[in-house]
């Protein structure tokens, strides 16, 4: 009795480290809602690395949109743009450069504790959204995804919730709904597909034939950094003739004034006929 025991509790150990152990593999993501297009709703797809995350548009969105490369290990974000082979890279925000500030210890007369709600594990989408709607989120306890607290607030890792990979997001648009109830918007974003698999590391690596997107500098007192739009329109018949303007206004008839003292020529009678 005591071997089977010992034997269960090894399988239970075995199990619950198995759960904690951070996802690897490919999670599809479809998004929905009233006011977007089917074929214009970005269909994502999210590949989960051991400390990188690559974030793909699947559909016809793919044109209007950049891939995404989270790196955890350095703490940077890379825009890749693979039509013109560039990227930009910009540093994830790290609440751990903000851990000096020291908030009150007394307000209004009473004493208060500071509270960091990224130490909490909140992700960042709630706070932005719940100013315009309401935001349900849907996350699964077995898809762990640990990220460093300091990380939490960016905005790119709002599929992670306290550590667990979100496999659902509604997002009800609170704003639509108190003008007109029957215009609000609900946003849907739902996993389609969970795919475990080990990915090779140059899926999680800028192309080496990529280079660094440099944004342009535009003199505002340079004209030629905004050139004037010139507009064509082929449909138009160059020999078409130009309609001529109103007519003139009729010219004013100056008045005679007649000279003073003047006799009048007395008044013809009308002759008759004999």
């Amino acid at each position: 009795m005591k071997k089977l025991i010992l034997v269960f509790s090894m399988v239970a150990g075995f199990m619950g480290a198995y759960a904690q152990q951070r996802f690897e593999g490919t999670i599809l993501y479809s998004q929905t809602s009233k006011s977007t297009t089917r074929d214009k709703a970005p269909d994502l797809s999210v590949r989960f690395g051991k400390n990188a995350i690559r974030i793909v548009a699947t559909n016809a969105a793919r044109e209007e949109m950049d891939d995404l490369l989270i790196r955890l290990d350095s703490g940077m974000m890379y825009t890749l743009r693979a039509d013109e082979k560039t990227f930009k890279a910009k540093p994830l925000i790290n609440t751990e450069s903000n851990r000096e500030f020291v908030g009150p210890t007394e307000i209004a007369g009473y004493k208060v504790n500071t509270f960091n709600l990224a130490d909490a594990g909140y992700s960042v989408l709630n706070a932005v959204m719940a100013k315009i709607g309401k935001v349900w989120l849907f996350p699964s306890k077995d898809l762990r995804y640990p990220v460093p607290v300091k990380y939490l607030q960016n905005m790119e890792l709002c599929m992670i919730h306290d550590n667990q990979i979100v496999l659902g997001i509604s997002i009800i648009d609170q704003l639509k709904s108190y003008s007109d109830s029957a215009s609000s918007d609900t946003m849907t974003i739902q996993a389609t597909s969970v795919k475990p698999e080990v990915f090779p590391d140059s899926v999680f690596e800028v192309p080496k034939d990529y280079t660094a997107y440099v944004e342009p500098v535009y003199n505002d007192m340079d004209s030629a950094a905004y050139p004037a739009e010139i507009v064509t329109d082929s449909a138009v018949d160059a020999t078409y003739a130009v309609p001529e303007g109103p007519p003139a206004a009729p010219k004013k008839k100056t008045a005679v004034k007649k000279k003073a003292g003047a006799v009048k020529s007395p008044a013809r009678k009308p002759s008759v006929k004999k």
